[in-house]
């Protein structure tokens, strides 16, 4: 994700919590909590121009890199589809990115 504006540290991890439970259950989302946080703790600020990547990798691994610089990964399935529901769950930011990420 390349950005075009300055986020904190704390509106890159509000923003990703909100997004998993705006799209999963409560069940779910209590179930998550250890994992959310351990992930959204990787957060640092962000300037305008820079990049925040979020790699999804094979057994439930999630990583994020800042900058291109691995910030750290957590390894738990369910969260992974947490977070891949944040952009393609019924509830994304914007239908447009929903669209644009599908390809369409």
């Amino acid at each position: 994700m390349y950005l075009l504006q300055n986020l904190s540290e704390a509106t890159c991890a509000n923003n990703t919590i909100n997004g998993i439970e705006k799209n999963i259950t409560e069940l779910d989302f209590k179930k998550l909590q250890k994992p959310i946080h351990t992930f959204v703790s990787f957060y640092d600020d962000a300037k305008k121009g820079s990049t925040i990547t979020i790699n999804f990798l094979p057994g439930g691994e999630t990583e994020l890199l800042m900058r291109g610089k691995k910030r750290g990964s957590v390894k738990d399935e369910a969260l992974q589809q947490a977070i891949l529901k944040v952009w393609l769950g019924d509830k994304p930011p914007t239908e447009e990115i929903k669209q644009s990420m599908l390809g369409f």
